[in-house]
């Protein structure tokens, strides 16, 4: 299961998640993720929490990263159940491509958990993401 990072770049219109971030970063995220060949993609947002990628949503403007750690820990906390019901957090593996913020509070309830984009800056995430989907 890959849970890809929201974007701040957005489409104005209501839009399936998987279009509605138009951001580099966003997009070489979600090709990477597709070329894992994962048996499912989400989408995290700071807003939306848990996304599937066809659900039709709303441009919004919301950071999770400028907010206190009690609404990160609260939004983790909302993020984690939505994940409960789909998957079993002790067996399945999790790839997250996402920023710190947004996965600090939720991997520790991931037993099986990869983070090939931590501790990159987000320059050394676009080479690396760019590097993986065009070879």
């Amino acid at each position: 299961v890959i849970l890809v990072g929201c974007g701040s770049q957005k489409l104005r219109e209501p839009s399936q998640a998987q279009h509605l971030y138009t951001g580099n970063l966003f997009r070489l995220s979600w090709q990477y993720a597709e070329r894992l060949e994962p048996d499912a993609r989400h989408i995290i947002s700071g807003l939306y929490h848990l996304l599937n990628p066809e659900e039709i949503v709303s441009s919004y403007q919301f950071n999770l990263n400028n907010q206190p750690i009690a609404v990160r820990r609260e939004w983790a906390n909302n993020v984690v159940d939505q994940l409960n019901e789909l998957y079993n957090l002790q067996e399945d593996e999790f790839i997250l491509l996402a920023g710190a913020k947004y996965v600090e509070y939720i991997v520790p309830h991931l037993t099986n958990h990869e983070l090939p984009l931590e501790g990159m800056n987000q320059g050394q995430r676009l080479q690396f993401l760019s590097n993986a989907v065009n070879g």
